[in-house]
């Protein structure tokens, strides 16, 4: 075989390496941003799953002061008690709007990952391409062709 056709098996050879590497990098950050999404929905899950649960202290907490209130023989219903639980629910809601903020921080912070992971992943199938195109463009394709006629 002639010089011109070495350099032209190996360019091929060396464009074919290209594109699979670029493939396999863009599959890896698939699966990269495949679990930020993942993430992103078990942040998503937890946050609902919190709520539900400082809701229910809220009720027991609610029912105890109640409790306590009547077991001393005080007016359910007076201006301290509402007071007290005005306050008390305030602060209950205050704990479950800062735990949403975190939550939805957490949750746009993996969707910020997984955007970045699948960008790169084009940009990896891009490289592939490049480096196939600049291994094959090296070669005098003419030098093959007068070989091989």
């Amino acid at each position: 075989m002639d010089p011109a056709t070495l350099t032209a098996v190996a360019a091929v050879v060396s464009a074919g390496a290209g594109i699979a590497g670029g493939i396999a990098q863009n599959n890896a950050r698939k699966a990269e941003a495949a679990q930020y999404e993942e993430q992103r929905e078990n942040a998503r899950v937890a946050a609902l799953q919190d709520e539900v649960q400082r809701r229910e202290q809220l009720q027991r907490v609610l029912g105890t002061q109640q409790a306590i209130r009547a077991g001393r023989g005080m007016d359910l219903y007076s201006g301290s008690a509402k007071a007290l639980t005005k306050e008390t629910r305030r602060q209950a809601e205050r704990d479950i709007l800062t735990a949403q903020v975190n939550y939805l921080s957490q949750q746009r912070k993996f969707g910020l990952g997984a955007s970045s992971a699948r960008a790169a992943g084009t940009g990896a199938l891009l490289s592939g391409a490049g480096k196939a195109v600049g291994s094959l463009g090296g070669v005098d394709w003419k030098a093959v062709k007068r070989e091989w006629s």
